[in-house]
C-alpha cells in the first residue's frame, strides 16, 4: 500500500487526474487478475491428471487415468474468482479518493512505532499454547477421562482450536515484543556485533508483520500435521488391515459345489493357494 500511493502521488504530479489514476488502477487490476486465473486455470488443469495418477499409484490401483476437464468447475472457480478480483480492483481505484497528495507523499517517510507488548497476553500465549498442544497430543486420554455416557465432547478440538489460535498471535505480537525489549536492555547482547541493528528492525516490524507470522506458523503446523497424519495413516491402514485380516479373501461354505468353484476359479487365473484355513461358527 505504502508503494502504492508513492506510485498515485507521482501519476498526480504529472497531472494526471483522479479519475484517469482510478480507472487505470480498476483495469490493472482486472487485467493481472485475469492473467493469473488464466494461468491458474490451466496448471491446474494439467496437474489434476498427475495427481490422480499418484493417488492411483498410492493406493496400488490398476485404474486408466485420463485427462478430464470439467466446464462447470471453470465456470464456478471463474465466478467466484472474478468476485473477489472485482472488490480488490474497487478497494485499489479508490486510493486516489481516501488520501491526499500531502499525506500520499508522506507515506514513505512515516516509520512504524514500537510495539508496547503487555506481559499479560505474553503470559496467556504460552499458557495458550501449552493447553492447546496438551490437549491435541493427549487427545484421546482427555475424552475418555472428560467424556460422560451417551455424550460425545465435541467442544474439545473447538478448545484447541481457539487456544493454539490466539496463543499463536499473542506469541508473536506480545511476547516476541518482551524478549527483543529484554535483549536490547542488556549491552552485552545489544553490542555484539550486527544485534544492534537487528534487534531494532525486528522491533520496529514485528507490530506490523505479528497476522502474517501467526498465519504463517498456523499453516505450517496444519500442513505438517495433515501431512503426518496421511503417512501414518497410509502405512498404519496397511499394519492394521493385516493382522485383522490377516487373508486375501474369505468366503462362507455353504454347499461343496461353492467350493470347486473357488478352485476352478483360481486354476483358471493359474493361481496357487498358499494357506487354506476352515473354521467352524455356531450360533
Amino acid at each position: 500500500m505504502r508503494k502504492r500511493k508513492k506510485e498515485v502521488e507521482l501519476y498526480s504530479l504529472l497531472g494526471i487526474t483522479k479519475k484517469q489514476i482510478s480507472t487505470m488502477l480498476f483495469w490493472e487490476t482486472i487485467i493481472m487478475g485475469g492473467v493469473a486465473l488464466v494461468i491458474g486455470v490451466l496448471i491446474g488443469s494439467l496437474g489434476s491428471k498427475l495427481a490422480l495418477e499418484l493417488l492411483t499409484s498410492l493406493m496400488k490401483l490398476n485404474v486408466p487415468v485420463y485427462f478430464e476437464f470439467s466446464i462447470k468447475s471453470l465456470i464456478d472457480t471463474s465466478v467466484l474468482f472474478l468476485a473477489i478480483l472485482l472488490y480488490t480492483a474497487w478497494k485499489s481505484s479508490r486510493v486516489i479518493y481516501q488520501f491526499s497528495l500531502i499525506e500520499m507523499f508522506e507515506a514513505d517517510h512515516k516509520g512504524e512505532s514500537i510495539p508496547r507488548g503487555a506481559r499479560l497476553f505474553a503470559y496467556m500465549s504460552i499458557i495458550l499454547l501449552g493447553i492447546g498442544y496438551v490437549l491435541a497430543f493427549y487427545f484421546h486420554e482427555f475424552v475418555k477421562f472428560v467424556k460422560r455416557p451417551m455424550e460425545d465432547p465435541v467442544y474439545v478440538p473447538v478448545i484447541i482450536l481457539i487456544a493454539i489460535v490466539l496463543g499463536t498471535y499473542f506469541l508473536f505480537s506480545s511476547y516476541t515484543v518482551i524478549v527483543l525489549k529484554k535483549m536490547r536492555s542488556k549491552k552485552n547482547i545489544l553490542y555484539n556485533g550486527m544485534n544492534i541493528l537487528n534487534i531494532s528492525q525486528l522491533l520496529y516490524r514485528v507490530k506490523g508483520n505479528a497476522k502474517l507470522l501467526a498465519i504463517i506458523a498456523l499453516l505450517s503446523v496444519v500442513a505438517l500435521t495433515a501431512l503426518s497424519t496421511v503417512v501414518s495413516g497410509y502405512f498404519g491402514g496397511q499394519l492394521e488391515a493385516k493382522s485383522e485380516a490377516p487373508y486375501s479373501f474369505s468366503y462362507k461354505k455353504q454347499e461343496d459345489a461353492i467350493e470347486k468353484h473357488i478352485q476352478t476359479v483360481f486354476e483358471e487365473n493359474k493361481k496357487k493357494i498358499q494357506l487354506s484355513v476352515t473354521l467352524k461358527l455356531k450360533w
